[in-house]
């Protein structure tokens, strides 16, 4: 769940991307040297997820929940599919 957690941190309660927070995010920025170019995040879930009522979360592409898995968007809460 860490993972998604810092997923969820990288939106302000507007949606707006919190650029100080990609450095932290959970699939890391990666690129050639020092260079932070791209998020990478996976494409299946591997455990159930509850995206908080005061939390926004993001996927990035193609996603998939895993037989079993649930993800549940509480009230008040945001999932965004990019």
């Amino acid at each position: 769940m860490t993972k998604a957690r810092n997923i969820a941190n990288l939106l302000d309660a507007s949606g707006d991307v919190v650029t100080a927070a990609l450095d932290n995010a959970g699939g890391g920025m990666t690129g050639g040297g020092t260079d932070k170019l791209f998020l990478e995040a996976n494409q299946t879930s591997t455990e159930s997820f509850t995206v908080g009522a005061t939390t926004n979360a993001m996927s990035i592409g193609k996603m998939t929940v895993a037989s079993g898995d649930t993800i549940t968007v509480t009230s008040g809460g945001r999932w965004v599919i990019v």
